[in-house]
């Protein structure tokens, strides 16, 4: 018998698989030893932390369908930081 958690990276709670979206990021465009790109790193993230920030994590209906990719292009784009200082990453100017 085999026992899978599923944590938010964020949150650090266990949440069942269904619970969290995959974010992915890379490096497309940074060539590191003789033009190899680092493998992506993906993250899971709860939908409660994603609603959090503003997020529509449901799926939409063919009607709100425009305005839910609207809302979460928008989200996301307000957001981004923010996520990736949750998620540990810092920026030093």
């Amino acid at each position: 018998m085999k026992t899978v958690v599923y944590t938010c990276d964020i949150c650090k709670t266990s949440k069942s698989e269904s619970d969290l979206s995959r974010i992915s990021a890379n490096t497309r465009g940074i060539t590191i030893n003789m033009n190899k790109h680092h493998p992506s790193v993906e993250y899971d993230i709860c939908k409660d932390y994603l609603k959090k920030k503003g997020f529509v994590v449901e799926p939409p209906t063919d009607e709100n369908r425009g305005e839910v990719i609207k809302q979460n292009t928008n989200a996301f784009e307000k957001k981004f930081i923010d996520l990736l200082a949750d998620l540990g990453v810092v920026f030093h100017a």
